[in-house]
């Protein structure tokens, strides 16, 4: 404990040695990266509808983009 401290204090990085081992770690952190990108990307194309639908059915064109 007192040797994180110690890197902390010089800058250096710390490694976390009390995580899953390598294969369960690889898909967790798989998993997560996939799970941020399929909301980003569903928050991106609702945008993208809402601002390039006619005035009117923009709720409805957003839903659209979004969901296809």
């Amino acid at each position: 404990m007192a040797q994180q401290q110690q890197q902390q204090q010089q800058g250096m990085p710390v490694i976390d040695t009390g995580r899953e081992p390598c294969p369960d770690r690889i898909l967790d952190d798989i998993g997560g990266a996939f799970a941020m990108g399929a909301v980003g990307g569903g928050a991106w194309h609702l945008v993208k509808g809402l601002r390039n639908s006619p005035p009117g059915f923009r709720i409805r064109g957003a839903l659209e983009v979004s969901m296809s």
